[in-house]
């Protein structure tokens, strides 16, 4: 034999309204798992464009390289005077050149690692807890939504129903007759 508990329900109307509080929370959930998904393709996509904007970089700093040392290598010929000119200018340029060089490489490599090291994180630490919060918006959030609405209809339909009649109060005895308490 099942027992069973009263409800002290105190107002049908804030059942409505918890109802549609989850509701609401289920929707900004879902977008909120959306947006944070889109941010991580995005921050992917972003790893992408840099390593291929250092790349360029790369290619171009390497022709700065070269051509600071084509024109560091024509300024040291001894002009026709015997004396060696002023290659300082040159040799600024080319150590300038190989410095943006080299910066350009550690960002290769530095978004090489962080291309590793991203989806893994973003794996490890969002996305298995994103798929259960996920499958429970999905599932488990629509059955409660579903079984709190049976049970407010419910709750509705029992508080329409008109109160039962209950025993009477005896009626009052006719004038002529004698006292119940009368010996």
């Amino acid at each position: 034999m099942a027992l069973m508990q009263a409800a002290d329900v105190k107002s049908i109307e804030a059942l409505r309204e918890l109802h549609a509080a989850v509701c609401k929370f289920r929707t900004n959930a879902q977008d909120a798992l959306a947006a944070v998904d889109l941010t991580v393709r995005r921050a992917n996509d972003w790893l992408s464009d840099q390593l291929n904007f250092w790349q360029h970089a790369i290619r171009t700093s390497e022709e700065e390289v070269f051509q600071a040392k084509q024109e560091l290598a024509q300024r040291k010929y001894t002009g026709w005077d015997g004396r060696e000119p002023d290659a300082t200018v040159q040799e600024e340029n080319l150590r300038k050149a190989q410095a943006k060089l080299r910066y350009a490489q550690d960002k290769v490599a530095t978004v090489r690692r962080w291309m590793q090291k991203f989806p893994h994180a973003a794996s490890e630490v969002y996305e298995g807890p994103a798929r259960q919060l996920g499958a429970l918006l999905e599932s488990e959030l629509p059955r409660g939504l579903a079984l709190l609405e049976r049970r407010v209809v419910a709750l509705e339909q029992y508080a329409a129903l008109a109160p039962p009649e209950g025993p009477r109060e005896p009626a009052p005895p006719p004038a002529d007759a004698p006292p119940e308490n009368a010996t």
